[in-house]
């Protein structure tokens, strides 16, 4: 999905909620987010989230799951899978409204959060690392240290222990900055 994809969709659910007398607000993150909010070019399979609020809940699932069937995308084209990670290891920043139609609200994390959050998943794939160098220069951030800073800012310390600690990925966040940096500092 691409941000026009997107706000369709979301559209269709405000829609959707409106119509039968619901409200919801709606968190975006992860590549969704920079979709939305900070890159044209930027796609993502589903949609990442957590449901902020919604005067009923019961409702605001039904609506996800006919959006879903009116336009052939699979169940979890919206889901909360980042709801335990964003609960456990962040310390949550301020939302910005995004878009708000009569039943829904959207909002997006700061683009400096949204950076904490891919210096911390530390993968390497290129759109990964395409998406961290474009947050890093959106938010300035460019230097090793100023990259440590906006990791500290956002993640828990333990979780950054525990990630830097899992099998296979022994310092894998200190080596994706040392990437990152050299990678700014080269442009």
């Amino acid at each position: 999905m691409n941000r026009e994809d997107m706000l369709r969709l979301l559209g269709e659910l405000g829609d959707y909620l409106a119509e039968n007398g619901c409200h919801a607000i709606l968190d975006i993150y992860g590549g969704s987010a920079i979709a939305l909010a900070y890159s044209d070019s930027r796609v993502s399979q589903d949609i990442d989230c957590i449901i902020a609020g919604s005067t009923n809940y019961e409702t605001f699932r039904q609506a996800i799951a006919e959006i879903g069937r009116r336009n052939a995308l699979g169940r979890d084209w919206l889901n909360e899978q980042v709801l335990p990670i964003i609960e456990n290891d962040f310390i949550l920043s301020r939302m910005n409204v995004f878009g708000k139609n009569k039943g829904l609200e959207i909002r997006v994390p700061d683009a400096e959060f949204l950076l904490a959050s891919k210096l911390y998943s530390a993968r390497l794939q290129a759109k990964d690392l395409e998406d961290a160098l474009k947050l890093a220069r959106t938010t300035g951030n460019t230097s090793r240290t100023d990259l440590e800073v906006v990791l500290k800012k956002y993640v828990r310390p333990e979780a950054i222990r525990t990630q830097n600690r899992k099998p296979g990925r022994h310092n894998c966040i200190w080596k994706f900055i040392d990437i990152m940096a050299a990678e700014l500092r080269d442009c």
